[in-house]
């Protein structure tokens, strides 16, 4: 269910209600076809596998096209010895780092972040567990790509202007490597990401979420895969104005389907006059507040405030889990 929440909340009808509630009046959100817009994640991986399809795709006919080059002049190919069984390993390696990784996403779409039992039993592991493996066998390849870069600079003194072929090598397997290189900073980040805000510091039966800004995108994945029962789960996200707004739809989606309630608090609060998360409108509008878990995540302001204005609520500091993003 969607609320109208006093100060400033947004219902997906476009209702407002600019008056201070003591209780929270629930409106039933009308349903709307998804197909008016698509998914804008489904979006974003599309446009981005087919931009690295057609990059790499190039990098290969370059490669053919000048090895069919000299192999028509009679040129030995290819210009170096290399090493076929390090090159197997550490291309198998790579690819079951994409079956590790995938079993991270289903332990996380059943809510487990961490493991339920000893580090050996990997029936147990949850997201972490995985996602640290896939981490050390994407860091394998890129150690094992340096090795055998080192014994080709070294031994067959390939390099990637000592011959055509040094350059149709080293160009389409460096880019590899880089790839590989920048998912692993993204694993460290994502690894970090789910320190605070996650399931497993859980210790009340009910949920509270606020989201400030691009603090929505964690939040989210929360909303969604957070064991939770009908009405335990509450998110509010709030912004600034109703362009800000991310996953509007998808969130109003997955509020129906877990049946949690969600609030979208928009406006200044220069415009507002008033804090509209203030330790009075957040113990109204979310009966038992002191007995839920609260799971906190937008900019430095906005995080400070709420966990005063938690505290003064009633909130056991324990039951607080926060991070911030700052730009």
């Amino acid at each position: 269910m969607l609320l109208t929440w006093g100060g400033g909340c947004r219902t997906p009808t476009g209702c407002r209600n600019n008056d201070v509630v003591a209780t929270a009046s629930v409106r039933e959100v009308v349903p709307r076809s998804p197909a008016n817009r698509p998914n804008l994640v489904s979006v974003g991986t599309i446009i981005w596998l087919s931009s690295e399809l057609m990059f790499f795709a190039a990098l290969f006919a370059m490669y053919f096209t000048v090895r069919s080059v000299y192999k028509g002049e009679g040129v030995h190919w290819p210009g170096a010895h290399l090493d076929v069984r390090l090159g197997s390993i550490n291309t198998t390696v790579l690819l079951l780092s994409s079956v590790t990784c995938q079993m991270g996403v289903f332990a996380v779409e059943r809510g487990q972040v961490g493991r339920l039992g000893s580090i050996f039993n990997v029936a147990k592991w949850g997201l972490r567990e995985w996602y640290v493996l896939t981490f050390l066998m994407g860091l394998y390849f890129d150690l094992g790509q340096a090795y055998e870069y080192h014994d080709l600079v070294s031994k067959e003194h390939l390099t990637i202007s000592s011959s055509a072929y040094g350059s149709v090598f080293y160009i389409p397997t460096g880019f590899h490597g880089l790839h590989v290189a920048g998912g692993l900073v993204a694993f460290l980040f994502l690894l970090g990401a789910f320190g605070a805000l996650t399931a497993a510091h859980r210790r009340q039966r009910r949920v509270l979420l606020i989201a400030g800004g691009v603090g929505i995108t964690p939040l989210r994945a929360l909303f969604q895969t957070i064991p939770a029962g009908a009405g335990d789960l509450t998110l509010i996200y709030r912004a600034s104005q109703d362009g800000d707004l991310a996953f509007q739809r998808e969130l109003e989606q997955l509020a129906r389907q877990r049946q949690a309630r969600l609030w979208f608090v928009v406006g200044r609060r220069a415009d507002l006059g008033e804090d509209p998360l203030n330790a009075v409108s957040l113990a109204a509008n979310v009966p038992g507040l002191a007995r839920h878990d609260v799971y906190i995540c937008g900019p430095p302001g906005m995080t400070h405030t709420l966990l005063r204005e938690l505290r003064a609520a009633g909130v056991p500091r324990r039951n607080i889990h926060h991070e911030t993003f700052e730009f």
